[in-house]
Order: C-alpha cells, then sequence, then structure tokens
C-alpha cells in the first residue's frame, strides 16, 4: 500500500507541475515561445518531480516534507524489502517491517492532502484571474 500512495503522490506532484506550466505557457505572449513536453514531465521520479517543484513553490515547509519523504521512499522500495526478504520470515519481521512502513505512509498521506489542496487553489486563481 505504501508503494502505491508514493505513487499517487509522484502522480500528483506532476499534475501540479504541468498546471503551473501550463499557467504559464497561456501567460507568454505568441510571439515567444514556450515549449515543454508533457511526455517529459510524466517520466519525472519523485525526486525529480520534488526538485521540479522547486522552481514554482513558495511553501518552504511543503519543499522540506517533500524532500524529507523521497529517501524514505527510496528505502521503503528498495532497501526495506532486501533487509527482509533476507530475515527469517516471523510475524515479529513482518510487524516490524509493517511499522516502519505506517509512520512513512500516514506522512504521504499528508503530503498528498496538501497537494490537492495546492492544486485546487491555483485552479481557481486561473479561473478568476
Amino acid at each position: 500500500m505504501a508503494i502505491a500512495q508514493f505513487q499517487f503522490l509522484e502522480e500528483a506532484l506532476k499534475e501540479l507541475i504541468l498546471l503551473y506550466l501550463g499557467v504559464i505557457q497561456s501567460s507568454v505572449p505568441k510571439f515567444m515561445a514556450y515549449n515543454f513536453k508533457e511526455n517529459n514531465i510524466r517520466k519525472l521520479s519523485l525526486g525529480q518531480s520534488v526538485s521540479k517543484l522547486q522552481v514554482f513553490l513558495e511553501d518552504q515547509d511543503l519543499l522540506d516534507e517533500l524532500n524529507d519523504l523521497v529517501p524514505k521512499r527510496n528505502k521503503i522500495a528498495h532497501a526495506a524489502y532486501v533487509k527482509y526478504a533476507r530475515l527469517e520470515p516471523t510475524i515479529e519481521n513482518y510487524q516490524e517491517a509493517m511499522n516502519e512502513v505506517g509512520s512513512v505512509t500516514n506522512a504521504t498521506k499528508i503530503l498528498l492532502q496538501k497537494v490537492q489542496v495546492l492544486h485546487a487553489n491555483i485552479v481557481a486563481q486561473t479561473k478568476t484571474s
């Protein structure tokens, strides 16, 4: 479940980046080129998406939270699996792995909610402009 939540957050960040880029593109005068490829944005990893968002976001707390999440996500996705796959399959070992994943899963849910609110606010602002 944690990996799915990371993917949801990663996709939400990509949507946020595309929204920002679309707002900029619609504001650029016709005689100027502002080209970006959606496909290139869709290929970004979680860490790359967070780096790209640093150009647009003023909310340093949110950026810090996102930056803190990236290595935790990598640990869960890669290192934790390797660690626990090598251990004897016991309930205690599974519980330890779930505890490690649990706190990051809650943080991911909260970050996804913050990104959704930010996205909705930007959409609302562009409709009133």
